[in-house]
């Protein structure tokens, strides 16, 4: 089995330094991603809504880890955030892409939603992590080497109610990291799907409330997000317990990954000849 980059610091920030980016920053898996990514040496920059979380979540880090920060102040649900935020960080080496916003808080039937609230969840998981991933695997491609994690749900593998948007959101991307991975691992980059199971965020809390005490198996925030980070240079999934009854995450992911392995021996016989 592969060893996970990130149990050696130094081989990690030679992968994915010297800085990451990290969408959706503020609170909940961002806040835990920034911390344990720079844990390892490697500069954070933080992008959210929210400037005066961001700055003293990257004073903190400065401090702690002895890292360099940036903020960016982007509002990730609309229409081109992606390209703004890639200009934002274009003078920097830009070796890890992590794509965490996105949550659904709407809870609504399909036809109860209005199209804009549509439009801004599509945005925040689709069209922006795609142009970002895009614009930044560009120079990684050039230098061998990086990595982009893209934050998903279990909600991916298949439509639920008042999900319908957000979970067809999350299948793209979810098939989006696959392609990805088959298309950039031969030339040193890494690609994560992380298909989220429900967390302990405050993301979480303010959408359900009191009722998300109630949830079993709701993980712990550091854990994902450290999980995701062991198996970025594995790929192209990882697909934690998903909740529903009778779903077997193990044997989705293994069968996910089967499916690629024989995509990618039909892709040999039909192109290489092999």
């Amino acid at each position: 089995m592969t060893t996970p980059l990130i149990d050696n610091p130094a081989a990690f920030c030679a992968q994915y330094g010297p800085w990451a980016v990290i969408a959706g920053a503020s609170d909940g898996t961002g806040e835990q991603f920034a911390h344990q990514i720079a844990a390892t040496g490697i500069n954070c920059v933080l992008v959210s809504r929210r400037h005066g979380v961001l700055t003293t979540l990257g004073e903190t880090l400065e401090k702690t880890y002895g890292v360099k920060t940036r903020v960016v102040v982007l509002d990730l649900s609309l229409a081109n955030a992606g390209i703004q935020l890639c200009k934002a960080v274009a003078d920097l080496e830009v070796g890890l892409f992590v794509s965490n916003a996105g949550a659904d808080t709407a809870g609504k039937l399909f036809a109860e939603g209005d199209l804009n609230t549509w439009h801004n969840l599509i945005n925040m998981n689709v069209h922006n992590p795609m142009d970002a991933c895009h614009i930044l695997m560009q120079p990684m491609i050039e230098r061998g080497r990086g990595g982009l994690l893209l934050m998903g749900s279990g909600q991916a593998i298949g439509g639920q109610p008042r999900t319908g948007v957000y979970s067809a959101c999350k299948g793209f991307s979810l098939n989006l990291c696959e392609a990805m991975w088959t298309e950039l691992k031969p030339l040193g980059v890494d690609v994560l799907s992380a298909v989220a199971p429900l967390m302990h965020t405050p993301t979480l809390h303010r959408t359900l409330g009191d009722l998300a005490h109630a949830i079993p198996g709701v993980l712990d925030a550091d854990y994902v997000v450290r999980t995701s980070l062991e198996n970025l240079n594995i790929g192209p999934i990882y697909i934690f317990p998903t909740g529903i009854p009778g779903d077997d995450h193990e044997a989705i992911m293994a069968a996910r990954k089967q499916r690629i392995d024989n995509v990618l021996a039909l892709a040999k016989a039909m192109f290489e000849g092999g």
